[in-house]
């Protein structure tokens, strides 16, 4: 969820995962094989993608969502939890 959508805030590693998949990856992409060689390869893009344009995206994704929460930790949702009844 958070690798997807308009404004993603992470990079998801598809082929670090037990077993074998399922069903083909929703997002696209190479297969996922799960095997040493396709998990050192999406490490190594993972990497360069943190070092890159990519990264920068990311960060502003993710400042922008933490302030989205901070509004809501101290607006609606203050006003929610409080009409909550103690138990």
């Amino acid at each position: 969820m958070l690798a997807t959508g308009e404004r993603p805030v992470a990079v998801e590693p598809m082929q670090i995962r037990q077993g074998s998949p399922r069903r083909p990856a929703m997002r696209g992409g190479p297969p996922i094989v799960g095997d040493d060689a396709s998990v050192e390869a999406e490490l190594r893009e993972v990497i360069s993608k943190g070092r890159g344009e990519e990264s920068v995206v990311l960060r502003r994704n993710a400042e922008a969502l933490a302030v989205q929460l901070r509004d809501e930790r101290d607006g609606r949702a203050d006003a929610v939890v409080r009409r909550l009844p103690l138990m």
